[in-house]
């Protein structure tokens, strides 16, 4: 990797009214550490929690199911269909940044 790419990966970039860090980023990587009802876990929280202090510019979180009748992909996987789980993804500001 040339210095230009380095100087260019790890320097920051704004998308939209974003700001990253720098322009590495992290697919999502857990796959079933939700509860058995789609609820996002103090787990999953802390698991993503982690790489965001890594110092990786952008996190991205699994992939979520956003109906209870057709587009649930596996047990365990986090959804956003309902209230409760939606707000199981909001967390009381003890982990992240």
């Amino acid at each position: 990797m040339s210095n230009t790419q380095k100087t260019t990966l790890f320097s920051a970039i704004k998308i939209g009214n974003t700001t990253l860090e720098n322009r590495v980023g992290l697919a999502p990587m857990t796959r079933t550490s939700a509860t058995e009802n789609g609820l996002a876990t103090e787990e999953m929280a802390q698991y993503y929690a982690n790489f965001a202090r890594g110092g990786f510019g952008l996190v991205m979180t699994e992939g979520t199911y956003t109906d209870e009748n057709y587009s649930q992909g596996y047990s365990n996987q986090p959804g956003i269909a309902t209230a409760e789980q939606t707000n199981s993804w909001k967390k009381s500001g003890n982990c992240c940044p």
